[in-house]
Order: C-alpha cells, then structure tokens, then sequence
C-alpha cells in the first residue's frame, strides 16, 4: 500500500513529533517513524479525522487505542484512499478534508508575508520626511562641516574668488549684526566668501557655515537690509540643515532603514561622496519658505528692517521679468519647486502687515 508523509504527534517524545510515514493498510492506519524505531497503529473502526492546523486544513488522525498520538498527514493523497473510503464512519470527515482548500494556508501565508513587506514600505512612504529629519538630526556637526569643507574646495575650482575690500565690507556691515542673532550649532564658524560674477544677483550656502555671495547681487541691492534679507535667507538653509536634508532624502528605501536602525557606515559613505551634489542644488518649496520665515525672525532680532527681504525679491521679480520679456510672468511657479518670487513677496507682504498690528 502507498505510504504518505506524516507526522506523528505524542507528549513522550523527545521533541513531541516524529516525521514518519503512515498508509491504509488491511483494516488499520499504520505510521511508522523515518527510522522505523516507532509504529502505531489506529483500527478503521473508532478512527477520528479532524482538520486542524492554523489554517483548520490539516488533516489529523486519533484513535482511542492510541492514547494521546495525533498523526498529521502532509500528503493529502490519503484522503483518496480506497481502503479509508469504503469507511462509512469517515465518509462525511473525509469528504470535508477533501474539500478543504489546500491551497488556503499557502495563500494566507503569502498574504501575511506581503503585508509584513508592504506596511513598512508604506509607513516609510507616509513617514519619509520625518524618517529623514530624524537621519538627519543625528549627523554630527563635525561631519556636516567636512561635507561643506569638501564642496566648497570643489567650488573654488570654478568660481572666480575674489578678495575686493569694498565688497567685503558691504558684507561684514551685515553679517555683524546677523550672526550674533542666529541659532549656530556648537563648532561651526560661518564663512563669507565673494565670488565674481557680475550677471548673477544670488548667493549660495553649503553645509557647515561656506556662504558664497556673487558680485551681481552685491551691485543690484539698493540697502543693506536687502542683502541682510538674502543673506539671512541662506544661513537659515545652513542652521536648519536643508543641504543635509537634500542629500538624505535622495538615497535609497535601504539606505535609510540602515541609518534609521544605527547602521550608519552606508550613510557616512554616502555623506563622504556628496560634495559635487551640493553645487548648484535646488531646494523644495517649504525649504524655501521655512528659510523665508527663520531669515525674517532674523532680521528682527537683529533690529534690523525685515522688509529688506521682500524688496530683494522685488528686485528679483523685475530682473526676472526683463530676462523673460514679460512673456512668462508667472509661469516659474508650476515650472520650478520652488516658490514663484511673486508669491514670496505675497507671503512676506503678509508678514509685514502682521508685524505691524502687533
């Protein structure tokens, strides 16, 4: 007779379970272990088919003579037996395992297995901008300012870096009253550095406090406030880390569960090779307008007239329009992530207004 995988069940054995082998033989079910050390018998007469398992299509036989032994069949073909069958006592249990669906438990468990991979999938995609400010917040000062070391020598390689004593000065008369008033992480020192380039009017910040000012915005701003308004703009990127956040949010699902967890050795060779996306980056349009609103907070701390910012960007908006021809006015705002200058100069108009009532 056809013997079928089995598994035999008892509170004497040394793990519980013996793997074995069980068939329909005379008038009788017979399991006899692997290593033919153990058989049981369970006569036709009495015998108990029951479905159990996790997933209740489990086919399990018991036998009062049997005290205690419970033979789980993995071969499904038993229930197809002739000689098991032709029992009228198993007919109706029979039919019902027969009609079980084997297929079931392998279905729940694929399923569970899904949700087990798709849930923290989710949960990183719902809860990526936290994820990674949390990544974010546990990157060392020190390694922030090698970061911004590494891109600055990078841009001093194509930037026309200039020592102007005029320019310099327009810059200190600035910064001296900024930086007394901003929140500085311990050990870094901020650096201003002039780079000539008469057709930009825009400065740029990297990690660790390198801020480049080009000579075409220092020749376009009308009052210091103005500048101070750009310049406290990008500090702001630098003391709420934007650059790092940038970089973060650009790596891989596996990546970031790494340095969510502690493994930061990815991360920090990530970080050590990221200088040359620093030059030239773009930020997202609440980077922006959290910038906006920390240089504005800025200015006023450092008693200096918060509307310098809103004129900046008046400034820009007209440069903007010239270099357009009117013909696009606007159309910045769908065309880039970041906040079109009219709706800064909105925003900041706001602002003002609000100041003022206070």
């Amino acid at each position: 007779m056809p013997a079928h995988r089995a598994q035999g069940f008892h509170q004497s054995l040394p793990n519980g379970r013996l793997p074995g082998y069980v068939a329909a033989q005379g008038s009788e079910l017979r399991f006899t272990s692997e290593d033919a050390s153990t058989s049981v018998c369970m006569p036709f007469s009495g015998l108990e088919l029951k479905l159990g398992g996790m997933n209740g299509d489990v086919p399990e036989f018991r036998h009062s003579s049997a005290e205690g032994w419970v033979l789980v069949v993995n071969d499904r073909a038993l229930l197809t037996d002739p000689l098991l069958a032709a029992q009228p006592a198993l007919r109706d249990s029979l039919k019902k395992a027969a009609g079980s669906k084997a297929w079931r438990g392998m279905l729940i468990a694929v399923g569970v297995m899904i949700l087990l991979i798709t849930l923290p999938l989710l949960a990183l995609w719902l809860y990526r901008q936290e994820i990674v400010e949390s990544i974010v917040n546990k990157i060392p000062v020190e390694t922030e300012i090698q970061i911004g070391k590494m891109a600055w020598e990078a841009m001093k390689a194509e930037e026309e870096i200039i020592d102007d004593p005029n320019f310099k000065a327009q810059v200190d008369d600035v910064t001296k009253l900024l930086l007394p008033q901003i929140n500085k992480p311990n050990g870094m020192e901020f650096q201003f550095h002039i780079a000539r380039k008469d057709d930009v009017m825009n400065a740029f910040a990297m990690p660790g406090g390198y801020v480049v000012v080009y000579t075409g915005l220092l020749k376009k701003v009308q009052r210091k406030e103005q500048l101070a308004g750009v310049l406290a703009h990008e500090i702001a990127h630098v003391t709420e880390r934007h650059a790092l956040n940038n970089i973060v949010s650009s790596l891989g699902v596996s990546v970031l569960v790494s340095a969510l967890i502690g493994d930061s050795s990815t991360l920090e060779s990530v970080l050590a090779g990221s200088s040359e996306m620093l030059l030239g980056q773009k930020f997202s349009r609440d980077a922006e307008t959290e910038a906006d609103d920390v240089a504005w907070e800025t200015l006023v701390r450092s008693n200096l007239d918060p509307r310098g910012l809103r004129e900046f960007f008046e400034i820009l908006q007209k440069e903007e329009e010239k270099l357009l021809g009117g013909l696009m006015k606007g159309a910045l705002s769908w065309l880039s992530t970041h906040p079109a200058t009219e709706e800064r100069i909105a925003r900041l108009r706001q602002k003002e207004s609000e100041h003022l009532s206070r």
